[in-house]
């Protein structure tokens, strides 16, 4: 006698999922921390998870060419716990990165949303 089982494991439930959605919304999380480039629809659709920052597509590529690992919003599964992690009053979101990690940078050697991948991988 053979039995199917059907297992779902690690989908995102969807109040996991509305606070993501929500977070990726945010006008602060909308433009790029790496690039600042800006997304103007739904927000950034990758999440690099060193630095808790909602990133555009080409700074994605630059994180991952350092192992950094990035998620993606829709096709990666969350925790309540992860998407918490976030949060501002958590420590992410891009406005603590830019203000950690980029406001210090000298305009000059800051990429922006025309910057080749390997200006964005120097930055």
């Amino acid at each position: 006698v053979r039995t199917r089982v059907h297992v779902v494991v690690g989908m995102t439930d969807k109040a996991t999922e509305k606070e993501l959605k929500r977070l990726r919304g945010l006008p602060e999380n909308k433009i790029c921390p790496n690039c600042s480039r800006k997304d103007t629809m739904f927000g950034f659709s990758a999440v690099c998870w060193q630095f808790k920052t909602f990133i555009c597509g080409e700074c994605k590529s630059a994180h991952q060419s350092f192992s950094h690992r990035c998620k993606s919003v829709s096709m990666s599964n969350w925790t309540m716990d992860e998407v918490r992690q976030l949060e501002e009053k958590n420590g992410g979101g891009n406005t603590i990165a830019h203000n950690r990690y980029i406001a210090g940078a000298p305009e000059s050697a800051r990429a922006d949303p025309n910057s080749s991948l390997d200006a964005l991988k120097r930055f």
